[in-house]
């Protein structure tokens, strides 16, 4: 279908007036391709996660149970991980990049998926990406393999997308972005002179210093443009932030902004970390703390505290699913959900719980790896790029595209 916009009309017709929303422009939008990739810090109790059977006439497991009602909206995958990605709980800084050693003293990481999307497609938007967290972490990194600082606050999330504030508050948001970019032009210049008289060990970090400020420069003029335009009005009210132990009152509060955030198209790209805790959540039957619960040691009283716990947060992300599905959002928008942990009780980064829902692909079957294989998780990032309309054949580990997922 050719695609319009109002722009487009308006200079055909040679006049100066707003025209209503057509059916073919809000079309256009809902076709635009989207990734949100949400990684649970403490991992998915696997044997209450995975299913028994592989292909298309799987059983549920009792997590999936949860989400049945989207079972030919989604794919599970079981046995496959990254390669030489095995540091724990450190290794949510690999989930989205795939960069080896996480743990080491020498690591250094490189970019995440979704700023790789972000950064070819992310520029119609107000904001190229949105990287969100519970409580601390982040999953995005930048090109030079530097953490993005993520949003870990669902109150300070609402008025990043929803409040435009007072004139004089929008005044002084322009002038700190234009005193922003001065900053940038001087501390580039230095940087340039400074290049010419340095080892070439040194050259290497002024070359990664130079992409962080022609990044930083890019998103100070886009945030330029967008400052005076009229953010979109949503019939909901400013949350309060939940405590940090109200894991699954967080969630509910963040994927409901989430969801907005797609449907009124400020954002495509988005990553959400769930971050562990000590706390006790409050949930019915649960009375010890969360990251204790998820070092059970087999203990059958620990693992049913767990599984109420990991059955509320499966519950929140299907209700996140059914309310993109409901936007016409989820053939458009893939949606990764799982962990860098395969197994929390012991720290194992093998055969990692992943769901991959929407996104165009042909769903409704678990695709299951043998542990021997070793099979690298990065090949469904290359898929993901590929669904995304970019043409990669690589990405981190990866040895192609994911087997068995059309």
């Amino acid at each position: 279908m050719k695609q319009f916009n109002r722009r487009t009309l308006l200079k055909g017709l040679g006049v100066c007036m707003a025209l209503p929303t057509l059916d073919v422009m809000a079309q256009s939008t809902v076709d635009k391709k989207r990734f949100v990739a949400i990684d649970l810090c403490l991992g998915l109790h696997p044997e209450s996660f995975f299913p028994k059977e592989t292909g298309k006439n799987y059983k549920e497991s009792l997590y999936l149970e949860k989400i049945k009602q989207h079972r030919n909206d989604f794919t599970v995958f079981s046995g496959a991980n990254f390669p030489k990605v095995n540091g724990g709980h450190s290794d949510f800084q690999a989930f989205l990049t795939g960069a080896p050693n996480p743990g080491s003293s020498s690591f250094k990481n490189s970019i995440s998926i979704d700023q790789y999307a972000a950064a070819k497609l992310g520029e119609d938007t107000r904001y190229n990406y949105l990287a969100l967290s519970t409580r601390s972490g982040t999953l995005s990194y930048s090109g030079t393999g530097i953490p993005v600082p993520a949003v870990n606050k669902s109150e300070n999330l609402f008025k990043q997308l929803f409040l435009q504030g007072k004139k004089w508050e929008v005044e002084r948001q322009l002038r700190s972005i234009q005193q922003g970019q001065s900053i940038m032009d001087t501390v580039n210049d230095q940087a340039k002179r400074l290049n010419k008289h340095v080892s070439k060990a040194d050259k290497v970090k002024l070359d990664e210093y130079f992409t962080t400020v022609r990044d930083t420069e890019k998103r100070l003029i886009k945030a330029e443009s967008w400052v005076n335009k009229p953010k979109p009005k949503v019939d909901l009210k400013p949350f309060k932030n939940k405590k940090p132990e109200d894991i699954v009152g967080k969630m509910n509060q963040f994927f409901t902004l989430m969801h907005l955030a797609l449907e009124t198209d400020q954002t495509r790209f988005m990553t959400f970390y769930i971050d562990g805790m000590n706390g006790v959540a409050p949930i019915a039957g649960v009375n010890a703390g969360y990251h204790n619960l998820s070092h059970h040691g087999k203990d059958p009283s620990k693992i049913k505290q767990l599984q109420l716990i990991e059955l509320a947060i499966m519950s929140e992300f299907n209700s996140f699913l059914a309310k993109i599905k409901k936007s016409n959002l989820l053939d458009s928008t893939t949606v990764l959900f799982g962990s860098h942990l395969g197994n929390g009780n012991n720290h194992s980064t093998k055969s990692l719980p992943i769901v991959l829902a929407g996104g165009g692909f042909k769903h409704g079957q678990h695709i299951a790896f043998t542990e021997e294989e070793d099979y690298p998780l990065s090949n469904l990032y290359v898929s993901i790029l590929q669904s995304l309309g970019l043409e990669e054949n690589s990405f981190a580990s990866s040895a192609g595209t994911m087997r068995g997922l059309a």
